[in-house]
């Protein structure tokens, strides 16, 4: 509960790249079903998914657009990057400065949004508890960027890349090359 408010938090982890698309679908129509069966319950009950979601652009079947945002397949949840992105430049919010991703995909060259924010529609009805999707951000401070280099053994060797997740790297005792994470964290306020 937040004030009288029932909110359910949904943490998620799912199967990474590594595993065909067919495993974050399974995970996704898990997950869609928990929310289903609580929504059943408490029809008003507030909903939040979150977490590395590690879904990209070209996973087929999509496990957001066939499952989690499906009417279809119950009440569809809404995911704050996509609409934080798009309703950007009407608040006034230049994009330019925000980072493209949580993960930089340094093979391919590639950002990815792997963390991801999913809401259900009464925390964007601006009445009670809602989220503030103006706050939402991807932390991308300096202490959490690190720098990328290519080996010799690939094709880009010695190109530089920087702003990426500072990895973090147990074989250090120096604090300014530990790093955090290969994801950035993501962030949004309740109101």
């Amino acid at each position: 509960m937040v004030g009288t408010a029932p909110l359910t938090v949904y943490v998620n982890h799912w199967p990474s790249q590594a595993a065909p698309a067919s495993e974050r679908m399974l995970v996704a129509n898990i997950l869609k079903q928990a929310i289903n069966k609580k929504l059943s319950q408490s029809a008003n009950t507030h909903i939040i998914a979150l977490g590395d979601f590690n879904v990209i652009p070209a996973d087929r079947p999509d496990p957001f657009y066939n499952v989690l945002q499906n009417s279809q397949a119950g009440i569809p949840l809404y995911e704050i990057d996509a609409l934080f992105r798009s309703t950007a430049a009407k608040e006034g919010v230049s994009l330019d400065a925000f980072p493209k991703g949580t993960y930089f995909y340094w093979v391919d060259m590639q950002w990815n949004t792997l963390d991801r924010f999913f809401v259900s529609p009464n925390l964007l009805d601006n009445s009670g508890l809602n989220i503030d999707l103006s706050s939402y951000r991807i932390l991308s401070a300096p202490q959490l960027t690190g720098v990328s280099q290519y080996g010799k053994s690939h094709y880009l060797a010695g190109t530089v890349i920087r702003g990426v997740p500072g990895r973090f790297n147990a074989n250090t005792t120096d604090p300014n090359q530990m790093g955090y994470s290969d994801h950035f964290p993501i962030v949004i306020n309740l109101k």
